[in-house]
């Protein structure tokens, strides 16, 4: 019996900060026919796949290594009938560690996602006043809030999904003030001829165009969000931009 190809799905990894609503979008995307949604610290709480219980922020750390290429295994075998797979994380990026590291042993899917194909990149963003009223209905802490808003302005999820994803398969949606009903309709119209056709529109943004720093120092509000050390962000420097944690 001859055996058939192994299907490839089309990877959407979702970042954002926390409260910039990449959750509901996903779930939103997932009404769609044959779109799944993937929610990657789901999956790694579930699995063990933490290296210790939690920091001093109280944050649990993962195991990037193992959770990568558990990961990316789960995504290749349990989706291969779908059609996209959207990969709910702050840290969605890391997957491209799993594929890699899967490449050497023949998954064709693995290179194919490594090769740019069949792969791409959805920011969301959210403007630092209205997330900030986000986190605190969430009860998040002083600190937490403050870290979150300065990674949010600093856009370091978009950062963290350049350094795996080029720049032309990564779009931005801003989330402040569009319903989300628009926002999933635009990101479906994106990828409905099941290629992702770069089609800009009012919700989908090309990377750089949502730039909060310039914002801000116009609003005259920037250093608000900077006065309070918190985390690893000492100071306001663009050059020290850092890279994401591997929080859960």
């Amino acid at each position: 019996m001859k055996i058939q190809p192994r299907t490839c799905p089309h990877v959407i990894l979702l970042s954002g900060t926390p409260g910039t609503g990449k959750s509901t979008i996903a779930n939103a995307l997932a009404r769609y026919d044959e779109w799944n949604v993937f929610a990657l610290g789901d999956f790694i709480l579930s699995h063990g796949l933490t290296i210790r219980d939690s920091d001093e922020r109280d944050a649990k750390l993962i195991d990037t290594e193992k959770a990568s290429r558990k990961a990316a295994l789960e995504i290749i075998t349990r989706f291969s009938e779908s059609k996209y797979v959207i990969v709910d994380s702050h840290y969605a990026d890391i997957l491209l560690d799993g594929f890699s590291s899967l490449e050497h042993q023949n998954h064709e899917c693995a290179k194919l996602y490594l090769s740019g194909n069949h792969i791409s990149g959805i920011v969301s963003r959210c403007h630092p006043e209205i997330l900030q009223k986000r986190l605190m209905d969430r009860g998040y802490s002083e600190s937490k809030i403050m870290e979150n808003l300065q990674a949010e302005i600093l856009s370091d999820s978009t950062q963290n999904i350049l350094e795996v994803l080029p720049l032309q398969l990564v779009f931005e949606v801003d989330t402040s003030k569009s319903s989300v009903l628009s926002i999933t309709e635009a990101i479906y119209s994106q990828y409905m001829d099941e290629i992702f056709s770069r089609k800009e529109s009012n919700h989908l943004h090309s990377v750089g165009d949502i730039d909060w720093i310039f914002m801000l120092n116009e609003e005259g509000c920037l250093d608000t969000y900077f006065k309070k050390d918190f985390g690893e962000k000492t100071e306001f420097q663009l050059k020290d931009l850092e890279e994401g944690n591997n929080e859960v």
